[in-house]
């Protein structure tokens, strides 16, 4: 927060106006004075996307934007620094719902093009779980379904991470006898 707090005009005038300062955040229960971000402010400014960001922009190495899901043309951008990407990126993963360890392979179906899902569930899986991750993306060009159910038999994976439509989209597959 205190980083945040001195490097950045938007969430310095949000804490402001909440009347807090970083040092006011000492237990969990201080969390509740804060302000939170919201959807309307990621969106208010398309032509500011620079607006978020807690170190400066020459300091960028990444960046993803929203997924869309809000129906219209606007969208937030997500920015990674070099330091967010190898130290704070490695966020935890549900093991009880996905049990992902050291000798397992998944192929990673999710979308890599645009949105930050595949990037996100690549690092976590590698970093935390210690598992062999296997980029594919979602559908286009390279990512052709019959590939990825090739590249999966090849490799013996043992995870598959993908959409639910995406993973019933080819049936009839050549590799159904393997």
């Amino acid at each position: 927060m205190a980083h945040v707090h001195a490097n950045n005009k938007f969430y310095r005038g949000k804490f402001d106006r909440a009347g807090v300062q970083p040092a006011d955040f000492r237990t969990l229960d201080d969390l509740r004075r804060f302000p939170f971000t919201t959807k309307a402010e990621l969106l208010e400014d398309p032509f500011d996307p620079w607006k978020l960001r807690c170190v400066p922009k020459k300091d960028i190495r990444l960046a993803h934007t929203s997924t869309g899901t809000t129906g219209g043309d606007k969208w937030s951008y997500i920015f990674y620094s070099a330091e967010d990407m190898t130290i704070r990126d490695f966020a935890p993963y549900p093991r009880l719902l996905m049990p992902v360890g050291e000798e397992d392979v998944v192929v990673n179906a999710l979308p890599y093009e645009m949105s930050s899902a595949g990037q996100s569930f690549q690092r976590s899986l590698q970093g935390v779980a210690g598992a062999l991750v296997v980029p594919v993306g979602k559908g286009g060009f390279y990512a052709d379904p019959y590939k990825t159910a090739r590249v999966m038999a090849d490799l013996g994976a043992t995870v598959l991470i993908t959409t639910p439509p995406y993973a019933l989209c080819c049936p009839r597959s050549p590799l159904s006898s393997a």
